[in-house]
């Protein structure tokens, strides 16, 4: 594999941090570029208001559509390969946007264009998070995001001067000369990196993608061929049940791109809510808007721009302070507050709108909505990850995308048709008339989202902020302190640390190379019984059988330094307490092979002040009848694990527990029980070491547990080991 070994680690992190933000700019910039450009679109191809509205939705419907899949991609084949094939279709449809002789054309090109950005735009944000440690990553996303934001509020006053300075095939070329710069680049100088191995959502993708289109489609061409129409009928009939279906198959597919679920969380739906409902006013009312400017008020496309930019350029300044201050009072009064605004700026515009209407008026209005956004902008996404556990943030917040999107295509669609009329381009006076009408309904689009707002919680765990600098805890704050209180040790970052990871072969063992890859470690030691082929230079491979002390002696031998061990290694039989031999084999490698690897890396360890993390099981305290004997030797580590913390506390290493519920593993697999996925477990035992705690709950059946097992534990001990005894005595 190709990497930028060569490069020192400061060069790579800027040039990815350089890329990544260059690719996000040109797909943000596209979002809005169009907007000033609409009245010359409609002249120069004979675009009606149906056309108009599919050049820009053609790309947010794409977009929407693709944009979790597109993460999907990048897990699969590569983050890096992924986004230079994102840039390479966003740069082709570019071009043949730029050539486009009609606006079939165009509209074909533009979502060639969103599913071109539905690839890039998620591999910017998990390729700096891949680069970049903990403790520096939240600059680097506060970067990215401050480039994608000025992105945002400079389209339409870029797309104004283009237009106005050469024409509007020139807001599509320059995409070409940039696109072609960073193909090139980012296959030389980004690292390649994979995320777990998804299985792809084709079904959904497919039931989404024309379930949207149908209704969109139909809202579309109602504006040109009236609602009582039979396409109109049958197109908006069909993308509903089309939409049914996707939800009814999201609901049993194995391997969803939309978590339904989540939607059980009242801050996650409420903050959804209000996302859905504040881009349909948003993107419906600047439709409108960048026109009205033109056509109604007789600006040039560059003067349109900059008269939007009250409104667009507000969140660069509001922002920053309305999350900080929602950090301490809660999301909810700043999304109803933020709507409210919203809803009196667009509702100022439609009552004061008049041709020949002064600047001064329309500059406080659209001022008024643009700090109402700002204070959404923030909170919104704030409330989406802040309802979720940590290891759903990541479909939380592909989620929340996607339908943010759909909300401004059905928002542009509702608007536009409420402004079509038969000479609705006639006259400024036609036009304004009409205009009016649209942007009362996208005020009362934003009074919706105030009522989704005020359903939210009062306070939600997005109160705590979360950042990517330093990984949210998995469990609560409060409950964390009360757990580990006895033993919290300071923090500890896995960045440029060497990490010994045994049964890395599969489920969670492979899980935790991945993560740790993910993390910025230096070196990641695979131990496996066979030896294990990786791509990422990072990893190297041991063989390695935690009961053989001649491999585990040619292991630590091979290792040039260490600071931390994972025994993740483990058996478990389905028997019962009459199969002594069963046990044997089971503490041979649960405790046994704990202790050997322990013992045998403790020296490496102890000069680097490192961490020994035990991989156990809530079996150890929840025993199931089936397997009895797996959990003694689980309880059995336990014990070792907590003596090994006693004896290791004045010599600088820390030792975790790792109480680990049913995963979705090999050994899960005929169960059905709710399971937690092997790559979640992986980042919470890591937010676990990295935020101090000595017993770590990593699922949500353990955190359930987390209060209570310490109470139930020695009981349910005492009964396997009675019973082990009346059996049979056990050699140690």
């Amino acid at each position: 594999m190709r990497t930028t070994a060569q490069a020192s680690p400061a060069a790579r992190k800027g040039w990815t941090l350089a890329l990544a933000s260059a690719g996000a700019f040109m797909t943000a910039l596209d979002t809005l570029v169009v907007a000033t450009a609409l009245p010359v679109l409609r002249t120069s191809l004979g675009a009606g208001i149906g056309d108009l509205e599919w050049i820009v939705n053609g790309y947010n419907l794409s977009f929407a559509c693709l944009l979790l899949t597109g993460a999907a991609l990048g897990d699969r084949f590569g983050r890096k390969r992924m986004f230079a094939v994102g840039l390479l279709v966003f740069t082709a449809a570019s071009a043949l946007a730029a050539l486009s002789p009609t606006a079939a054309v165009l509209i074909a090109a533009r979502a060639m264009q969103g599913a071109g950005a539905a690839i890039v735009m998620p591999m910017t944000l998990t390729l700096i998070s891949e680069a970049f440690p903990a403790e520096k990553r939240g600059t680097a996303i506060g970067l990215w995001g401050g480039v994608v934001g000025l992105a945002v509020a400079a389209g339409p006053v870029v797309g104004g001067a283009v237009i106005s300075g050469i024409n509007w095939h020139w807001i599509f070329w320059l995409n070409v000369p940039v696109g072609l710069a960073l193909i090139p680049l980012a296959a030389s100088r980004l690292t390649e990196s994979f995320g777990p191995l998804p299985r792809l959502d084709i079904a959904g993708l497919v039931l989404a993608g024309a379930g949207f289109l149908g209704l969109t489609w139909g809202l579309v061409r109602a504006s040109s061929i009236g609602w009582g129409n039979a396409e109109v009928a049958g197109t908006l009939a069909a993308g509903a049940v089309l939409a049914a279906a996707f939800l009814a198959w999201e609901r049993r597919a194995p391997h969803p791109m939309l978590s339904l679920a989540l939607f059980r969380r009242p801050g996650f739906a409420a903050a959804n809510g209000v996302s859905f409902f504040m881009y349909a006013s948003l993107f419906g009312a600047l439709f409108l808007m960048t026109q009205f400017l033109q056509t109604g008020l007789g600006n040039s496309p560059l003067a349109a721009g900059l008269r939007i930019l009250p409104w667009t350029a507000a969140p660069l300044v509001v922002a920053p302070a309305a999350g900080a201050l929602a950090d301490r009072y809660g999301n909810r009064p700043f999304m109803a507050a933020g709507l409210t605004l919203q809803a009196i700026g667009l509702g100022w515009v439609a009552a004061i709108a008049a041709p020949g209407m002064g600047y001064t008026q329309l500059t406080a209005a659209l001022a008024v909505a643009g700090v109402g956004i700002s204070l959404c902008f923030p909170t919104v996404a704030n409330a989406v990850v802040g309802s979720v556990p940590p290891e759903e943030m990541g479909i939380a917040s592909g989620t929340n995308s996607a339908l943010r999107e759909v909300g401004g295509v059905f928002g542009i669609a509702v608007l536009a048709t409420v402004f079509a009329h038969r000479g609705v381009y006639a006259s400024p006076q036609a036009f304004i008339s009409h205009f009016t009408d649209a942007i009362w309904v996208g005020a009362a689009f934003s009074a919706l989202g105030i009522a989704a707002a005020l359903l939210s919680p009062r306070r939600s765990r997005a109160a705590q902020p979360v950042t990517s600098a330093q990984p949210a805890p998995l469990i609560s704050v409060q409950r964390r302190q009360a757990i580990t209180s006895h033993g919290k040790e300071p923090t500890m970052t896995i960045a440029d640390r060497a990490v010994l990871v045994t049964g890395a072969n599969r489920g969670i063992g492979q899980a935790l190379v991945e993560e740790a890859l993910r993390r910025g470690a230096k070196r990641v030691y695979a131990g496996t019984r066979q030896p294990l082929a990786h791509s990422d230079r990072r990893v190297t491979p041991l063989t390695l059988d935690v009961t053989s002390a001649a491999q585990i002696q040619a292991a630590v031998e091979s290792v040039e330094s260490l600071d931390m061990v994972i025994n993740n290694a483990g058996l478990a039989l389905y028997d019962d307490l009459s199969d002594r031999a069963a046990l044997e084999q089971q503490l041979a490698v649960n405790l046994f092979g704990t202790y050997g690897v322990t013992r045998a890396f403790l020296p490496l360890l102890t000069g680097s002040r490192g961490a020994i993390v035990n991989n156990l099981s809530l079996n150890a305290f929840a025993p199931m009848p089936i397997i009895p004997a797996y959990s003694i030797s689980k309880a059995a580590a336990f014990s070792l694990t907590q003596s090994l913390r006693a004896l290791l506390a004045g010599r600088g290493v820390r030792v975790h527990a790792v109480l680990t519920g049913p995963t979705d593993t090999d050994m899960n697999r005929g169960f059905d029980i709710p399971k937690a996925s092997a790559e979640s477990v992986a980042r919470a035992i890591f937010d676990g070491v990295q935020n101090g705690e000595e017993d770590i709950f990593p699922d949500p059946m353990s955190e359930s547990l987390a209060e209570s097992w310490r109470s139930g534990a020695v009981k349910a001990l005492e009964r396997q080991l009675a019973a082990l005894v009346a059996a049979e005595p056990v050699k140690a």
